[in-house]
């Protein structure tokens, strides 16, 4: 059996290190420099099996009319992009063009792919509908009742807003499912071949 003499020399013979530190040369406590009058942080260095994502929010959608309500996908609202929205995806599309994005990720509202359109004709990519990046439910505030009830300072929609949970919308209960952090928990999927760990991916 290969016994290390001391804490310094833990790692050899197929003996895992006592502890793990950013130093240089460093495997104990004993190794590290003297206390000084100052003390710099130590610089983040990204594992070499990172991921890089970058998160896209979706250009502006068509105005909301009530008397006319876009069509529902799964019970949300599924508008198109208005002009401004399709402007700001052509301005997503020749900003990121050079980043070396390897994959292109939208959710089942048509919105994200037509956010995502002008930047994946430009790489050749195929946008991959992930359905857990689908943004939060409203309940029955779907429809643009959402943008009217916050239009008109409604105290729920505010609160909902200030909070950033759209649990509060009528009809949803705390513990729903529809949240968008709950569903996008395990995401995005190590799919092989993807190369979403080694290059830039965009959702």
């Amino acid at each position: 059996m290969c016994r290390p003499p001391n804490r310094r020399q833990a790692g050899r013979c197929g003996h895992p290190p006592t502890l793990s530190l950013r130093y240089r040369g460093v495997s104990a406590p004993e190794d590290l420099p003297p206390a000084a009058a100052s003390y710099r942080q130590n610089r983040f260095q990204v594992p070499p099996d990172a991921a890089e994502l970058l998160l896209i929010r979706h250009g502006e959608s068509e105005p909301a009319l009530l008397d006319a309500p876009a069509p529902l996908v799964g019970g949300q609202s599924d508008p198109a992009l208005g002009p401004e929205g399709r402007e700001q995806a052509e301005l997503v599309a020749a900003r990121l063009a050079a980043a070396g994005i390897a994959a292109i990720y939208v959710s089942t509202l048509r919105r994200t792919a037509e956010t995502a359109a002008p930047l994946a004709a430009r790489l050749g990519l195929v946008p991959r509908v992930e359905p857990a990046l689908r943004e939060v439910g409203l309940g029955e505030w779907e429809g643009g009742l959402f943008r009217k009830m916050v239009s008109e300072h409604h105290p729920m929609a505010m609160r909902m807003w200030a909070e950033e949970r759209s649990s509060r919308a009528p009809s949803l209960p705390p513990s729903s499912p529809s949240g968008c952090g709950t569903r996008s928990a395990g995401w995005p999927p190590p799919t092989p071949g993807s190369g979403w760990r080694s290059s830039p991916t965009a959702a």
